[in-house]
């Protein structure tokens, strides 16, 4: 038995299970480690179903929201039985909510080691937030970030030195949107249009990912003479918002909104797109670029955090817009759509090279166990 396998290691992902998640849990799974997925009773694995790996998870007795919305004791004390009884040594964690209980369960448990990984900016946006972290930093073991500008984001609001933190970029398997289907046979199951120029994009709609300003843009690029749809893919608390802003600009039988689509369909939607766009003010290293570039897609995108990174190459893959920058915004949805076929499929070839040649599943799968081994050894 390999001596990983004495330790049991587990990832607590208080949302919706990703392509990230997956190669982290194999990775570790792989090494040798006894390794479990800590949920919420919502929380979404329908991805983990799908690729087989359904049978490493457990369960909390409490929703996200009954977690979330105070601290709860119960919940607390509902994880420090979990993590006694299945007797794990590592956590790691993406959320601050989380990270709460965890800090918690150290008290009780002073041999557990905690993980923060930090995937999305202004994590720490609060004074309070700050306050508390600064008090409990000593209770965590390792503190991770997907991108530098994350990093220079810590050291800035004076929350931890940088040799405290080390970096570990975010990554997919390239392999999944590699599908046999032609780009008119994945129009038909989504039920877009077979002929037109499609602009798209997949993000939860909220404030932070602005899809009202790629909307402005978007009319003033119709309004140039050029044809086009422009598909927004997923539901969140500003869908209506947009939806009505596309009616009262008048351009609302051009967008087409998809609602929330299943992680498993993504390699489909994207498959329907020529070209991708990534509107958004607030990131760490954006999962869903990272999925288009994977599809081969050329690439428009604000430079949030993170973003900059990826475009850091002489490989051009796209366009680097400045956020909330409807002008400029506009400008790249002209350019890109005056290239020729063939110029924009030698961006999505780009964006393709790109990601395997920073962003490989390789490379955040060997970091990984590398982080936890180091850990268990310390």
């Amino acid at each position: 038995m390999h001596k990983n396998a004495l330790k049991k290691v587990a990832l607590f992902i208080d949302n919706a299970v990703n392509r990230r998640h997956y190669i982290q849990l194999i990775a570790l799974k792989n090494a040798g480690f006894d390794v479990k997925l800590i949920i919420f009773k919502d929380t979404k694995i329908d991805y983990l179903i799908f690729k087989g790996l359904k049978d490493i998870y457990i369960c909390l007795n409490y929703t996200r929201q009954e977690a979330f919305k105070k601290f709860s004791l119960k919940c607390a004390l509902n994880l420090l039985e979990l993590i006694k009884q299945e007797n794990i040594s590592i956590i790691l964690t993406q959320r601050w909510k989380v990270l709460r209980y965890l800090i918690f369960c150290k008290f009780f448990k002073k041999n557990l080691k905690i993980i923060l990984y930090i995937v999305v900016a202004a994590t720490f946006r609060t004074i309070r937030r700050q306050i508390l972290f600064k008090l409990f930093k000593a209770k965590v073991n390792k503190i991770l970030v997907n991108s530098a500008d994350l990093k220079e984001e810590l050291i800035a609001q004076k929350l931890t030195i940088g040799k405290e933190i080390d970096i570990l970029h975010s990554a997919i398997d390239p392999s999944e949107f590699d599908i046999p289907i032609s780009q008119k046979e994945a129009r038909q199951k989504m039920g877009f249009p077979e002929n037109d120029f499609i602009f798209g994009i997949v993000a939860r709609f909220s404030k932070e990912k602005d899809q009202q300003t790629l909307i402005y843009a978007f009319k003033n690029f119709l309004d140039s003479g050029n044809k086009s749809k422009l598909v927004l893919v997923g539901d969140g608390p500003t869908k209506k918002t947009c939806e009505d802003l596309a009616k009262k600009l008048g351009i609302d039988k051009e967008v087409i909104f998809t609602g929330r689509i299943d992680l498993m369909q993504i390699p489909v939607v994207l498959r329907a797109f020529d070209v991708f766009v990534h509107i958004t003010l607030q990131e760490g290293m954006p999962m869903a670029l990272h999925e288009a570039m994977a599809a081969s897609l050329p690439v428009i995108a604000t430079d949030a955090e993170g973003v900059p990174e990826i475009f850091d190459t002489s490989l051009i893959i796209g366009y680097l817009v400045p956020k909330k920058n409807v002008e400029e915004l506009t400008k790249a949805l002209l350019k890109i759509y005056s290239l020729s076929p063939e110029e924009r499929k030698i961006m999505g070839v780009n964006a393709r090279m790109r990601l395997n040649e920073a962003f490989s599943p390789e490379q955040l799968a060997q970091n990984t166990v590398k982080i936890f081994r180091e850990l268990l050894n310390d």
